[in-house]
């Protein structure tokens, strides 16, 4: 009788295989992210659009004003947020006042799941609850938490109404942002440094770092409740001449190629 022979493989095989197995992940790993990162955009373009039907409701029961980004309580030991007063609307059970937040890692409609990405240097991601600001032109902050400022009276406008607004699909209302504020005016010029506009006491660099976290671009509302993605600048602290930019195409020519924005004046 004839033994049969077992069959192995040489290690020159072996090796082949695994290039091949090799080759084959460095091609899916990077289609496996894409789809991640595709799964997350389109969460957040969700909440975005949810909290854009609250924005609209709660505009229409207060005579089609604004909810305020902010203002202090009575005491002034605590800030009201925006998100609280909303979220009647859209009932996910978000604590009302700042002390309250931040004593949680609240994650909802109010929780773009691309926070935890990676931001330039010296900025890392804030409460979860945070992941959209308020645009500060239309909703304006009032709060009396910032280092420095408390007691000081508020000086911003009263919110703007939706009958103010010339363009509702190119205005924007909700932007990105990295957690750690719930406002921003947009201004992007000067390494993202508010200076322009001192009345909002605003750090813009919560926003400028944010609206690249989609694949180089980040998903904004806009003031007729729809929202959509924009690619960010070329840089994350550099002024935005196309996409979303802070000032329209009706104030300078500078602005010509943008199609959103977030000051009509």
């Amino acid at each position: 009788m004839h033994r049969r022979q077992k069959t192995a493989f040489t290690l020159i095989e072996l090796l082949v295989v695994i290039a091949i197995l090799a080759v084959i992940a460095a091609i899916l790993f990077p289609v496996f992210a894409q789809a991640r990162e595709k799964a997350r955009q389109a969460t957040c373009l969700s909440n975005l659009k949810q909290i854009g039907v609250a924005v609209m409701a709660y505009a229409q029961d207060w005579d089609e004003t604004f909810v305020m980004a902010n203002y202090a309580t009575p005491d002034r030991t605590t800030n009201v947020l925006w998100m609280g007063l909303l979220d009647p609307y859209v009932k996910s059970g978000i604590p009302t006042t700042l002390t309250a937040l931040e004593a949680t890692r609240f994650k909802h409609v109010w929780y773009c799941p691309g926070l935890e990405t990676t931001y330039p240097a010296g900025i890392t991601p804030g409460n979860p609850a945070r992941s959209y600001t308020a645009n500060a032109n239309l909703m304006p902050a009032c709060g009396y938490l910032v280092p420095g400022r408390l007691g000081r009276p508020c000086t911003v406008p009263a919110p703007a109404t939706m009958a103010g607004i010339q363009f509702p699909g190119q205005l924007v209302v909700v932007a990105p942002g990295v957690g750690s504020q719930v406002w921003t005016s947009g201004h992007d010029l000067n390494r993202c440094s508010d200076i322009a506009s001192p009345e909002y006491w605003d750090d813009n660099s919560v926003y400028c770092a944010a609206r690249f976290r989609h694949s180089g671009g980040a998903n904004f509302l806009l003031a007729d409740g729809h929202a959509r993605w924009w690619r960010g600048p070329s840089a994350w602290d550099a002024e935005s001449r196309s996409g979303v930019c802070w000032r329209s195409p009706q104030v300078s020519s500078r602005y010509a190629q943008c199609s959103a924005w977030f000051r009509e004046d």
